[in-house]
């Protein structure tokens, strides 16, 4: 029995096959990494943030600079097995890919919306709609196991870049962001990883097309453009490419590159970087970051006890979705862990 339109099943069927290869190698990658690193957990996992059409968007937090090497491999592992199934069942059909990163909670900002439409209240005239903005994010961090009715999105440059480039992805040319260049170029998998995941370090490579301007990215000026080779060993893109070789550029170059080019637009950008991890590439923050984060915090600790007595006075259904004054034990530590998270891309 059919069920559903007839354009429908393609899609149904990208969404849940890209999602068990996923799935499958992410487990293999966590195993893989485990027995390299001497028993130590790849403690992070990736997420679906949503589908666009026939795009699938994942995120994961970052805990340390390689992990972005260890998530990309595992993905573009799943893609490429997806690739296979195509070319097995003699589809027409490709998938392609992008990565990109985003700090959070400055510069872009995590959304929280309540899934169902609120009864009518008498709002205060002077309230600041991030108030409440802010209490359903707290309510989302405080309590994980109790996040029913609210969902979580992304906004920001750095998203908005991310959505951009994707643009430009093609079924060879992975495209990544400058951040993600910056960190392949300064990082590597561990060779006994790459033994075990039976992935080689080369097939994170990188090409680069130059500079092209983004509709809304850095003022619109010029942006780099570097991609991971997602046809590496294919060959005939190897034929291709001795009549007409890409630019693939050296890591040390890339690193050079990448450095000059975040402090010539500092204005836009700046250096990435994780909180609390080891490598000494990635673990200092912009001056005045921890600053500004601190400040964050104490603004909203002072804001929701001024505004304490006033929700008395609110109807219960509002008063429910606050969260009630005091220190915030969780949501500082939890957004600072968030500063590299990488929403990744794919589709036919």
């Amino acid at each position: 029995m059919d069920l559903g339109a007839s354009w429908f099943a393609p899609i149904a069927k990208f969404y849940g096959d890209v999602d068990r290869l996923f799935a499958i190698s992410w487990r293999n990658c966590q195993i893989k990494y485990k027995n390299a690193l001497h028993d130590k957990d790849l403690d992070i996992e990736p997420e679906l943030w949503k589908t666009n059409g026939d795009e699938l968007i994942y995120t994961v937090v970052l805990k340390e600079a390689e992990h972005v090497a260890y998530v990309l491999a595992a993905w573009m592992k799943a893609l490429r097995d997806y690739r296979n199934d195509l070319i097995n069942q003699n589809h027409d059909l490709d998938v392609k890919g992008t990565a990109w990163l985003a700090g959070f909670p400055i510069g872009n900002a995590e959304v929280v919306f309540a899934t169902s439409v609120l009864p009518d209240v008498n709002h205060y005239e002077d309230e600041d709609p991030k108030v409440y903005h802010f209490s359903l994010l707290e309510k989302w961090y405080l309590d994980k196991n109790n996040r029913s009715g609210l969902i979580k999105d992304y906004a920001g440059p750095a998203i908005d870049t991310g959505f951009r480039l994707s643009q430009l992805a093609t079924p060879r040319k992975f495209i990544i962001s400058l951040e993600i260049a910056r960190i392949l170029s300064l990082v590597r998998l561990q060779d006994r990883f790459c033994d075990l995941f039976e992935f080689r370090a080369e097939q994170l490579q990188m090409g680069f097309d130059g500079t092209t301007a983004l509709k809304g990215v850095i003022g619109n000026k010029p942006y780099p453009i570097f991609w991971i080779d997602f046809l590496h060993g294919d060959p005939l893109t190897d034929a291709l490419d001795g009549v007409q070789r890409p630019n693939i550029p050296n890591n040390d170059h890339i690193a050079q590159y990448t450095k000059a080019f975040i402090d010539a637009h500092s204005r836009y950008l700046f250096h990435p970087f994780i909180r609390g991890c080891h490598s000494e590439h990635f673990k200092s923050m912009p001056k005045d970051y921890e600053t500004t984060l601190e400040w964050l915090v104490r603004r909203w600790n002072e804001e929701k006890k001024r505004l304490e007595i006033r929700w008395d006075t609110v109807p219960e259904p509002i008063w429910s979705t606050l969260a009630p004054a005091g220190e915030l034990p969780n949501i500082n530590d939890n957004l600072a862990a968030e500063l590299l998270a990488v929403p990744q891309d794919a589709s036919t």
